[in-house]
């Protein structure tokens, strides 16, 4: 994805698009699966410090373009939110692979809707699915 496109998504959301911003966004783009802080901060090249990044995050998720996906492990990932559309409407699938660790966006696989019990009000849905990844499958 070209330099101007990545600007204009993040113009499209509202946010100022710095070079962290173009280069968080980028990093989010090409890649296409959930990061740890510290996969993003090396992809970044120790160009940004810490707090930069952690703002660009906060402010991506403020602004929908990514969230933070559930796990079972304590390190917090992020992932790019499928159409840029704002989270709390933005309910999809996650799968969690045994093998190597990865967390996947299944933005395509529709969740299916829950009848809840007299006066819970649902606000967001997480399904999170656990096995093999489609590369550890074939790896092994």
């Amino acid at each position: 994805m070209h330099h101007h496109e990545v600007t204009a998504m993040l113009q499209k959301k509202g946010v100022l698009p710095t070079t962290a911003r173009t280069a968080l966004l980028a990093i989010f783009l090409e890649r296409q699966e959930a990061l740890s802080f510290q996969q993003i901060r090396s992809r970044m090249s120790g160009a940004y410090n810490r707090v930069t990044i952690y703002r660009a995050l906060d402010l991506f998720q403020e602004k929908g373009i990514i969230h933070i996906l559930p796990s079972t492990s304590p390190v917090t990932r992020y992932g790019l939110l499928e159409n840029n559309k704002d989270p709390y409407y933005q309910q999809h699938l996650h799968f969690l692979c045994d093998i190597c660790g990865r967390t996947i966006c299944l933005g395509n696989i529709p969740i299916p809707q829950f009848k809840l019990p007299e006066g819970f009000k649902e606000k967001e849905t997480e399904v999170v699915i656990t096995g093999e990844c489609n590369s550890c499958t074939q790896t092994s």
